[in-house]
């Protein structure tokens, strides 16, 4: 996994704490945080790594 998409996904989460909860699926704050975000640079990965790093970043809480 690249770094610099684990790094984004881990300041998403920060700056957006609700997001860290259970109840949020990985894809959900991955879908907020594509639709959201203007760094279209990290949209090379695809959805499905996006997910990954955020599966990745939730479970280290």
């Amino acid at each position: 996994m690249h770094t610099s998409l684990i790094e984004a996904c881990n300041r998403y989460l920060t700056e957006n704490p609700r997001l860290k909860d259970e109840i949020y699926t990985p894809e959900q704050a991955a879908d907020l945080f594509m639709k959201s975000m203007s760094r279209e640079d990290l949209f090379i990965y695809g959805r499905s790594k996006i997910v990954r790093a955020f599966e990745i970043c939730k479970n280290r809480k």
